[in-house]
């Protein structure tokens, strides 16, 4: 019973080994006013060369409607690995 039970633990501590730790997630975020600024942005929130951060930008009403804008905005923060709030 012993050896069994060493021998689960064992192949627990291994398979647990090989998993590796995920990278930490990047925390940083910044508050930018347009769209247009997300380079910028980027710039800042990955200033340590770690991927990843937020960006918060506002939406105003009259700016709903403007699809394509957005989608562009989308687009450049999924390319620059940052999560738009």
């Amino acid at each position: 019973m012993k050896k069994l039970i060493s021998i689960l633990f064992i192949s627990l501590g291994l398979i647990l080994a090989s998993f590796s730790p995920a990278e930490a997630e990047n925390k940083k975020g910044i508050h930018i006013l347009f769209p247009t600024e997300i380079d910028q942005a980027s710039q800042v929130v990955n200033s340590n060369t770690q991927a990843g951060g937020y960006v918060v930008v506002p939406i105003s009403k009259s700016a709903w409607n403007h699809l394509d804008k957005w989608q562009k905005f989308m687009d450049q923060a999924q390319k620059l690995k940052i999560k738009p709030i």
